[in-house]
């Protein structure tokens, strides 16, 4: 019986993957047509005239902004950090950040991505977030901010160098919809993939 099963088990993989080939030969052309009908107006819209390309601005800054990968932008900044790179529980869902940042699930989020500290109260954490609204983005900041201001009024007097460290060493950026919260402790510099531009 076992030996049935596997043969089933194996014939259903072969077929999904006979399946699955023979899908991008149909799908290619599609896009390979849609592609120079796409370009057309693209290489309009700068030529038609200046103002409205004042207009087209606003939603092009919307557009490259909803095509960044926060986790692949998390990986990137730990890896670049090479040996200082601290050991970082990894955050993909809102859940697991708002008991540390209570009001965060109010608000409404297209990518949750980050690491946190696996010591309670240690400023080693990186928070990466895309609001649905840009009209949540000064919330969602002004709640990562007070997380920073807690964790310093917290350490004083018990230890000097988390203190320093979510004073001096925590950075809070925005683009567009994207929030990034980067601390570390100090000394150790935070990668470019954390300070948005």
């Amino acid at each position: 019986m076992k030996k049935t099963f596997l043969l089933l088990a194996v014939a259903c993989i072969l077929s999904l993957l006979a399946a699955c080939s023979s899908k991008p030969t149909p799908t290619e052309p599609a896009p390979t047509d849609a592609a120079p009908t796409e370009q057309a107006p693209t290489e309009q819209t700068p030529t038609e005239s200046t103002p409205t390309e004042a207009a087209s601005t606003e939603p092009a800054s919307t557009e490259p902004a909803a095509s960044r990968d926060l986790q692949m932008l998390y990986q990137s900044g730990i890896t670049a950090m090479g040996a200082d790179a601290p050991v970082l529980f990894p955050v993909s869902d809102i859940s697991e950040l708002s008991p540390l940042f209570p009001g965060l699930e109010e608000i409404s989020f297209r990518q949750v991505s980050g690491g946190l500290s696996p010591v309670t109260g240690a400023p080693d954490e990186v928070v990466l977030l895309e609001v649905e609204n840009s009209a949540d983005v000064q919330k969602v900041v002004d709640i990562l901010q007070k997380a920073v201001d807690e964790g310093a009024a917290e350490s004083v007097g018990t230890d000097a160098a988390i203190t320093a460290a979510w004073k001096d060493n925590a950075s809070i950026t925005t683009d567009g919809n994207y929030i990034c919260l980067a601390v570390f402790m100090n000394g150790v510099s935070i990668p470019a993939e954390f300070m948005l531009p």
